[in-house]
Parts: structure tokens; sequence; C-alpha cells
């Protein structure tokens, strides 16, 4: 599930003369340790390291639609986002799209294939404007040399990471579509304010949540109608209320 955490940046604030590029590189030290601080990979470092992966890190200023990452190009580094959301995923030469993950505020990607030097292996865009920290590969694998409490918390996030796609690999290929989406819209759901409900709010479009959970974009239609039918669901523009969360979640476990 997505991390919620997140500190707002006035994207206003790196507007050029030319407005701002697509994609563009930047240095701001308070707005990347910002950043840094808020991700659990570096929650407990000492001041002093927190400033170091600060100072290894460069701020990636990035339009909605841009890339942030191409499959089978360089890395420039461990992606940190700050604000937006960014979808991660796997292209056929077909044209053909399969979304792995939606990363928001307070989560990384791409560490494995950075700390390895290797090529991205997927696409990675900017589902919104976003602002994301670029962590620099050499200092970060200094400082995890120095401190074994990072490297565990590293060894531990690319285990669960890997843990949550062998899951995700067993749903889609051994569960129906409707277990499927009724486990992802629990996922989400978060108390909605003082009601006592739970509203699910969708991070991308019908396609991309589609493509996320290895369905077509009109069974995702087909399955939202059939569970708003049922009551278990109500649909609005960006986020679905739970209505029936226990209904829910007995489909989820079926």
């Amino acid at each position: 599930m997505l991390q919620k955490a997140a500190r707002t940046f006035d994207l206003s604030q790196s507007r050029g003369p030319a407005g701002w590029d697509s994609r563009r590189i930047r240095k701001d030290s308070k707005q990347i340790e910002s950043i840094v601080a808020g991700v659990p990979l570096f929650r407990g470092l000492q001041r002093a390291r927190l400033a170091a992966v600060a100072r290894a890190a460069r701020l990636l200023l990035v339009r909605r639609g841009g890339y942030v990452a191409r499959r089978g190009e360089p890395l420039a580094g461990v992606f940190a986002v700050g604000e937006g959301m960014i979808s991660v995923a796997l292209r056929g030469s077909n044209g053909a799209e399969r979304v792995l993950r939606f990363v928001g505020p307070g989560e990384t990607f791409a560490e494995a294939a950075a700390l390895l030097g290797r090529a991205s292996a997927v696409d990675a865009v900017a589902l919104a404007d976003s602002v994301l920290a670029v962590i620099a590969v050499p200092p970060l694998r200094a400082l995890m040399a120095r401190d074994p409490a990072l490297s565990l918390r590293m060894a531990a996030l690319l285990a669960e990471r890997m843990l949550t796609l062998l899951a995700e690999i067993e749903a889609s290929e051994l569960r129906p579509a409707g277990e499927r989406l009724a486990a992802y819209l629990l996922g989400l759901a978060e108390p909605a304010g003082g009601s006592g409900r739970l509203t699910a709010h969708l991070p991308a479009t019908k396609t991309l949540i589609a493509s996320r959970l290895g369905m077509k974009k009109e069974t995702l239609s087909r399955l939202l109608h059939d569970l708003s039918t049922r009551r278990l669901i109500e649909v609005s523009r960006g986020e679905i209320a739970i209505l029936d969360r226990r209904g829910l979640g007995e489909i989820a476990r079926a």
C-alpha cells in the first residue's frame, strides 16, 4: 500500500524564465533533506548521515507524462518521491503494458538495478507533476558500508518487494479478477474524515489500475459496477467509498 506521509513542495518556485521543463535536475538541499527524511529506509539515521544522503542527491522535477527512467537506459541513482505519483511499468514490443507499482510520496524505487549498476528494467512515468530526490549510488554504497542498520533495512526492503511481487504473480495467475480487485480496494482504504466510512482514493486512471491488476479496463469497469450494484462500494470521480468492508473482505478472501 502506498505511504501516505507527504510533504508539499511549491512547484511554482521551480519555474525559470522559460517555465518549468518537463524533466530537469536541480540542487535544493532543504527540499532534498525533507524528502529523504520522509523515506522509511532512512528514518533513524543520525543527523550527520541523513545530511550525507541529502548531499549525495539531486532534485528531479518531472511534469505529468514525463519519463523518470526508461527501460534499457542507465539510472542516475535511487529515486525517492517527495510529491506526485510515478507509474513503474513493463512494456512489450507490441505496446502492451503491465503496471508493477504506483510509487507515491515517502516511497523509493530502482534500488536493486541502481545498486547493481544495471540499466533500468522498467519505464517510470510521472502520473502528475512530481518532485523526486535522486540519490547517487557511490555515496549511498559507502554509507551502507559504514552503517549496518541501513544495510539491513535495504535488504529487508528488497526482500519485502520480492515477496510482494511473488504474491502478485500468484494472484494474477491463480485468483479471479474480482478477488484481486476487492483486495486492492481494501489495501487502499482509509478513514474518510470523522464519518467512520472508509474511502479508497484511486492513484491513477482506470486504464492504469486495470494494468496494475492484470486485467482489461472493460473488466475493471464491469467489476466496479457489479460491486456498486451489490452495495459493497460507491464509485465517484477519483475515489471509491467502501460501504461494506466485511462483504468486500469475503470476496477478497474467497
